[in-house]
């Protein structure tokens, strides 16, 4: 049976979208061979949502060989996203007291303060930490930071973007521990004296992955940060950031296994704020380690930013 024109270009749009999903795997399938295809593997949820769209178009109109490919690209993304969805964690001691932490890029340009107040206020956090607090948040810091009195500021590279600059507060007492590593970017390491335990809290926020200009850079950065998390290796830790990079390519593979750190579980993703669920990418990342596990890690109200804030619950591991 011959099909028509409209039939034709329906197959080429559902060739298209499936090739596209197969190339996403295919790139993060092997992520390790060049930071290009890592980059690429970064859109793998989006291109999963997709691929499952794709899926039910193809069924509807019967489209039954493009649906292959969608069954294809679906099972091989989800494989992909394992280590990301449900990565191994040690499971919570009995009794053990959790401790809610907070992180937001809250985006140097953002002036939305009711919003950034509202989002911390609605998690009711123990603990917050954020990257890019600059200038247009510091007139609402008393208003964005209410209840948690304890505070430590790290300033950045006052040519940066206004003044952004790492920012923890807790409800429970601190103890400044400076920046968590050298590097050209945010980072800040408070010791955090919460009723379940003490444990050292390192916010970060690296660079981007692209446009490649200062090549294996971001890279770099994660050796830097390996190495100051593990100078003190027995300490319990928590780890928060805007990694710009998702938990399931290469680079934050092998940051794990160079620390031993576990990941936070990242089905939910963060940037861009204003696209729906299904498309955004989880480049805000939590890592524990030293005695410590995730008991829950969840996407916290709209803040204002580009970014979701995520919220991590952190507890001893038995």
């Amino acid at each position: 049976m011959r099909l028509g024109k409209g039939a034709k270009l329906v197959d080429v749009g559902l060739w298209a979208l499936a090739a596209f999903a197969l190339m996403v795997a295919a790139a993060l399938a092997g992520a390790r061979l060049s930071p290009v295809l890592d980059v690429i593997g970064q859109v793998a949820v989006p291109a999963l949502s997709l691929a499952v769209i794709g899926a039910a178009l193809a069924l509807l109109l019967r489209r039954w060989k493009p649906l292959i490919g969608f069954g294809a690209a679906t099972a091989l993304l989800a494989l992909l996203l394992l280590p990301q969805w449900r990565p191994p964690l040690p499971r919570p001691s009995p009794q053990a007291q959790v401790t809610r932490v907070y992180f937001d890029n809250i985006y140097w340009k953002n002036r939305d303060i009711a919003a950034a107040a509202a989002s911390v206020a609605k998690v009711s956090p123990d603990v917050v930490a954020m990257a890019e607090f600059s200038d247009a948040q510091a007139p609402g810091t008393e208003q964005i930071l209410k209840g948690l009195p304890h505070r430590v500021f790290a300033w950045a590279n006052p040519r940066f973007r206004g003044h952004p600059r790492a920012v923890i507060a807790s409800r429970y007492p601190v103890t400044p521990l400076g920046r968590a590593y050298d590097g050209p970017y945010e980072s800040l390491a408070a010791r955090i004296h919460a009723p379940g335990g003490d444990f050292r809290l390192v916010v970060i926020h690296l660079t981007r992955p692209w446009p490649f200009r200062r090549k294996g850079e971001l890279a770099r950065q994660l050796d830097v940060l390996a190495q100051g998390v593990g100078s003190q290796p027995t300490e319990p830790t928590v780890i928060v950031g805007d990694f710009n990079a998702t938990a399931s390519g290469a680079l934050l593979s092998r940051f794990r296994q160079r620390t031993g750190f576990a990941s936070a579980p990242a089905v939910a993703g963060d940037w861009p704020a204003n696209l729906p669920a299904p498309f955004r990418i989880a480049i805000e990342n939590a890592f524990v380690g030293h005695g410590l596990t995730v008991v829950s890690r969840r996407l916290g109200p709209f803040s204002g930013s580009d970014h979701r804030p995520i919220v991590v619950e952190v507890a001893r591991g038995s």
